[in-house]
């Protein structure tokens, strides 16, 4: 998690998604529904660090980590059941105390669920959560470890299901613990903003997804059928920060943890209008849209004969609004083959923008690039979109 922009961006992105033209009566959930009254939570949001000089510190307005923590009241998770940390309060000593009281707590039958948002660090190919007190030259010796919060979980909780959100840089680490848990035959699952081998943004974009998934976002809910999944949720994750951010998201099950374990119902307040046969830009897709000489990135959220309300990326929900259809224009693939040889441009603030020779490995969607650089080992591969390929041979 955090801020890169709130200004408009380059058109450097693709076309979305289509949706069904039949929208059915909602029907019950066919797999299994999270109990929120049965659930705890352990959520940590820190913005600014002892390391000032080493952590960049973040703005504090409109912190959606604890919209999402009044979310999950609302839906019924009690209040004393969610233990968050905040800022000063997420030394490395509190974090690893609370996880292991909570995980005690949340005992057979119910859901334990772990939030993090702040920086993410990596030193020797093991990722570190930045605790309050981290110092960041020292990651492993003053850092919260994501091993360490496995083997917790390996030695206090005796729960049914668990749930990681990772917002942060390296989030995709997250995934190890729910391989471990899986070992133990356990039901768990992850998701978050970035891989293991990559940053993330600065912004709230994963966090609010979240959010708006346990708030019962119509525009998740895929197969229109009244229930948000968890492969629904992991879609609607993903294509908001592929659009918004530039950005690969990780979303990883255990064997046990269902694909469409189930979240909740849709919002009834929402409707999510279905798209008409051969309509161009259906509610739910994503563009790219002209707007006062600027060019944004934006959803559609309705449509109407010749234009669409949309919303704008890195503006507040106050900025959605109608626009004619003229206005938008399709996100470009881009079609980089595997085992070609490119130059990719820096993200570090230390040398950004410097062009580095690198080789494709894996290609995903024609829009993700997995690259290893030529003169470096491959605990440096990352997984990079076009915006960053700036030539190819």
């Amino acid at each position: 998690m955090f801020g890169r922009r709130l200004f408009p961006v380059s058109l450097c992105l693709a076309l979305a998604l289509t949706f069904a033209v039949v929208q059915p009566a909602p029907a019950a959930p066919t797999g299994p529904v999270w109990e929120p009254r049965n659930t705890y939570a352990l959520m940590v949001g820190i913005l600014e660090w002892q390391d000032k000089e080493g952590l960049e510190s973040f703005p504090k307005a409109d912190r959606q980590d604890r919209a999402l923590e009044r979310q999950l009241k609302a839906r019924g998770v009690p209040a004393d059941h969610i233990v968050f940390l905040e800022d000063k309060q997420a030394t490395g000593a509190a974090i690893r105390q609370a996880w292991q009281q909570i995980a005690q707590k949340a005992g057979p039958g119910s859901t334990l669920l772990f939030y993090f948002t702040g920086h993410g660090l990596r030193e020797a190919g093991k990722t570190y959560l930045a605790n309050y007190d981290v110092n960041s030259d020292k990651p492993a010796t003053t850092g919260c470890s994501v091993d360490s919060l496995a083997a917790t979980l390996a030695k206090y909780w005796q729960g049914d299901r668990l749930l990681m959100l990772g917002d942060f840089c390296h989030a995709g680490a997250f995934a190890g613990v729910v391989q471990a848990e899986g070992r133990r035959g356990k039901k768990a699952a992850c998701l978050t903003s970035s891989t293991a081998s990559n940053t993330s943004t600065a912004e709230w974009t994963f966090t609010a997804a979240v959010k708006h998934l346990f708030r019962g976002e119509a525009l998740s809910d895929a197969n229109r059928d009244g229930a948000i999944t968890f492969a629904e949720a992991d879609g609607y994750v993903h294509d908001q920060m592929k659009y918004a951010e530039d950005q690969y998201t990780t979303a990883v099950r255990s064997p046990g943890f269902e694909a469409d374990f189930t979240f909740g119902p849709v919002d009834p307040v929402q409707t999510r209008p279905a798209a008409r046969a051969g309509q161009k830009w259906p509610p739910g897709a994503y563009a790219i849209c002209l707007s006062d000489g600027d060019t944004w990135r934006v959803q559609i959220l309705a449509a109407r004969a010749n234009s669409r309300r949309v919303h704008f990326f890195g503006q507040a929900d106050s900025f959605d609004e109608w626009v004619p259809e003229n206005t938008l224009t399709p996100i470009a693939d881009s079609h980089y083959q595997v085992g070609q040889q490119v130059s990719v441009a820096s993200e570090d603030e230390e040398d950004k923008g410097t062009l580095y020779p690198a080789k494709i490995i894996q290609s995903r969607e024609n829009y993700f690039y997995f690259v290893h650089y030529n003169d470096y080992e491959a605990e440096n591969d990352e997984w990079v979109t076009v915006s960053r390929i700036k030539s190819g041979k």
